[in-house]
């Protein structure tokens, strides 16, 4: 999905990595009714955060590529 977002021409931003996971969990777990499955609801918004956070990790990854920098790992 990342490659296809940069192959679209978006590019990694720190707002949208802070404001996009929490906003789909909340849309998600809210405007969809997870909160009626109980736990599994939860655990599939929770799901769409962690897609969302790994969607734009994945683009900040490929701009260090891009940029010849050393890649140095997130402790």
């Amino acid at each position: 999905e990342a490659e296809k977002a940069w192959a679209a021409g978006s590019r990694f931003s720190w707002l949208r990595l802070l404001w996009r996971p929490p906003a789909r969990f909340l849309h998600v777990l809210f405007r969809r009714r997870m909160y009626r499955e109980g736990v599994a609801g939860v655990a599939i918004a929770f799901l769409w955060l962690q897609y969302d956070v790994m969607r734009e990790l994945k683009l900040r990854e490929r701009e260090w590529s891009l940029k010849d920098r050393p890649h140095d790992p997130i402790p």
